[in-house]
C-alpha cells in the first residue's frame, strides 16, 4: 500500500469486538473489521483477477526462533464462505481468512530453555486469537465497469 503517489492505500480502520454470550457453548463473540481503501482510477486499470492483497491487522510479534508473526484481533474463522465485494452492479473480488486460522504461535519457558510452541485456539478455554489473516483477492470487475464507464 502507498501514499499519495497514485497506489492503493487504507483510508480508514475500525475494528470492534462484540463478547459472546456463553462461550462454554460456542458463543465466544466476533470481531467486525471496516477497512475503507482508495483506488486510483490508474490502479484499477491494472489490476488482473487474482491480485490480492494482504489485511493482516493485530499485534507485531517476534517468538523465540525468530519468526515474525501478527497476532490477529479475534480468531479468524476460515470454514465461512468468502465475502463478495460488490462493486457498479458487479463482483470487484472477495475477502477470504487466510493463514494460520486456528492456532497461534508462542514462546515459552520450560526449563530455562525459550522454545516457540504452536497453541490451539479451538478449545473452549482458548484465547481465541490467531496468527490468521485477511486477503482481498481482486477479481476482472473493476477494470471492466471503467473499460464501459471511463
Amino acid at each position: 500500500m502507498g501514499t499519495d503517489n497514485g497506489q492503493i492505500k487504507v483510508t480508514s480502520q475500525k475494528v470492534e469486538q462484540v463478547p459472546g454470550h456463553d462461550k462454554s457453548k460456542g458463543d465466544t463473540g466476533q470481531t467486525h473489521l471496516s477497512l475503507k481503501l482508495n483506488i486510483p482510477q490508474s490502479q484499477m486499470k491494472k489490476i488482473k483477477s487474482g491480485d490480492y492483497i494482504d489485511v493482516k491487522l493485530g499485534l507485531p510479534y517476534t517468538t523465540s526462533d525468530g519468526q515474525q508473526h501478527i497476532m490477529s484481533y479475534g480468531a479468524i474463522n476460515g470454514k465461512a464462505d468468502p465475502i463478495i465485494i460488490p462493486y457498479q452492479g458487479g463482483i470487484a473480488g472477495y475477502i477470504v481468512p487466510v493463514g494460520n486460522l486456528d492456532k497461534y504461535a508462542q514462546t515459552v519457558i520450560t526449563n530455562d530453555q525459550k522454545e516457540t510452541v504452536v497453541n490451539d485456539n479451538t478449545k473452549v478455554d482458548s484465547l481465541g486469537t490467531s496468527n490468521g489473516y485477511y486477503q482481498i483477492i481482486f477479481t476482472d470487475g473493476i477494470k471492466q465497469y471503467l473499460a464501459t464507464h471511463p
